[in-house]
């Protein structure tokens, strides 16, 4: 069986769907599943063009030049590459014009469609009513003939249910590769709280950064980390917002960093923080949970799914930042037994995710496609 994946972005680029994509090419390779990438020739945010044929830790990927229209993005060379990969199945990863166009031109290449929601459109709150009906129009339209929708999480799932026949709908949450972030015996800093993403609007860093400076009014030495890469050129408008309100010296914003760094943090930091508007899944604090993090993610349909309130980490309100900076509080002042076992908890919620029942799952998907 060949599976070509089809997203906007994939390495060197780097986010969570980049990584779901690259995760199910390595997953399925070890189920004897041939994988291959199509992808845009540039990664979001940057003008440096690509190459347009390479191969990424033994993954073929193709990169296409494309029209920018800002929300949509015109690909194209799909014609050309579905020519030249021959797949039996494409699975297009996130509601687009490389979904659509696979759709619509069904008959002619006659290959299977599988299409991963990732939260669909409504990351943001940008072009509300055009998405809608985008959303609620055409996708309601063409989705019903593709031959699968994967849903990423019970929160996809039940946005999609909406549009899409129950039959046509599989749920398969995002897998994390648990083994690396595994727990560390590496001393920890007290009240440090790590934030992993892109720093973009619709991830909530202003009241993330409102939440903690309450709590940081009363614990002197809590220090909030920010790790990701600035897609919308928010850093500095984020440390005047923090020397705003008093916490400057205590808001590091470091911007994207290397893997081996990135765990050094994960091993350092106490606790996890995300104050995001919307998520597809949350494949970082899935990933921080199994690093044993404690984690504080905002209440939102898809962190509800995986967050036991206080058993494997804390659902907080960071719309109210006054009681999100009291629970960030509460979370400091717990007895150090009780933050282990939440600690060891997280872990275990974590290793659901897991890569080897992902793949197992994924391929079982592609083989009701195609019989």
């Amino acid at each position: 069986m060949k599976v070509l994946h089809l997203a906007h972005h994939f390495s060197p680029c780097i986010g969570g769907v980049e990584q779901v994509v690259l995760d199910s090419c390595i997953s399925g390779k070890k189920n004897g599943i041939d994988c291959e990438v199509l992808c845009l020739n540039k990664c979001s945010k940057s003008s440096e063009k690509l190459k347009a044929e390479e191969v990424v830790q033994g993954i073929k990927v193709w990169r296409s030049p494309f029209l920018d229209l800002g929300i949509y993005k015109i690909a194209f060379c799909v014609p050309k590459i579905l020519l030249k990969s021959k797949p039996d199945i494409v699975h297009v990863h996130g509601i687009n014009f490389l979904s659509d166009f696979l759709i619509v031109t069904k008959p002619l290449h006659r290959k299977k469609v599988v299409v991963s929601t990732h939260g669909g459109v409504f990351h943001t709150k940008n072009f509300g009513l055009l998405k809608k009906i985008y959303f609620n129009g055409v996708q309601k339209i063409l989705l019903k003939l593709a031959d699968r929708v994967i849903a990423v999480s019970e929160n996809d799932r039940s946005m999609f249910r909406k549009i899409v026949p129950e039959k046509k709908i599989a749920l398969l949450e995002n897998a994390v590769d648990v083994s690396k972030f595994s727990s560390s015996n590496s001393k920890k800093e007290k009240n440090l709280f790590l934030y992993v993403g892109r720093l973009s609007r619709n991830k909530g860093l202003e009241k993330l950064i409102e939440g903690f400076a309450v709590a940081a009014k009363r614990k002197k030495n809590a220090r909030l980390l920010i790790v990701g890469k600035d897609f919308e050129n928010l850093k500095e408008e984020l440390e005047k917002k923090a020397g705003e309100f008093g916490v400057s010296k205590q808001v590091e914003i470091t911007g994207g960093v290397s893997d081996k760094k990135l765990r050094e943090f994960y091993e350092k930091a106490e606790f996890f923080v995300s104050a995001s508007e919307h998520e597809g899944f949350g494949i970082t604090a899935i990933e921080a949970m199994a690093a044993e993090k404690i984690v504080l993610l905002n209440k939102i349909p898809s962190f509800e799914k995986f967050v036991k309130q206080g058993v494997n980490g804390f659902i907080v309100g960071f719309e109210n930042s006054k009681k999100a900076g009291r629970d960030m509080i509460k979370a400091m002042d717990l007895p150090a037994s009780v933050k282990r076992k939440i600690a060891m908890e997280a872990r275990r919620r974590a290793l659901d995710f897991s890569l080897k029942k992902y793949g197992k799952k994924l391929e079982s998907i592609y083989l009701e496609v195609i019989e």
